[in-house]
């Protein structure tokens, strides 16, 4: 019996190489937006890629236009951390 995505050996990685999950986390509160709302994704964000069994992407508009701005926020989010904007909507 084959599952999908794993015949042909697809989907298989080096011997002993854990893959790392992908978490998409899709908000419109990211830095430098400031409040609550944008703490939350960040240290979420951050625990994920702290632990290195996950890889968060984070998904948000390249335009918002938040109520608090709190630029010191930059300076917390992971290096290398995939960030994704698009146009808003």
């Amino acid at each position: 019996m084959e599952r999908a995505g794993v015949e042909n050996g697809a989907g298989q990685g080096l011997v002993g190489q854990a893959r790392r999950a992908r978490v998409v986390i899709v908000t419109y509160s990211w830095p430098p937006a400031g409040g609550a709302g944008v703490q939350r994704w960040l240290k979420m964000a951050k625990c994920l890629a702290a632990g290195g069994a996950v890889e968060p992407i984070i998904f948000t508009p390249s335009n918002p236009d938040p109520p608090l701005r709190d630029e010191s926020l930059l300076a917390d989010v992971p290096e290398g951390l995939r960030v994704v904007t698009y146009s808003g909507v």
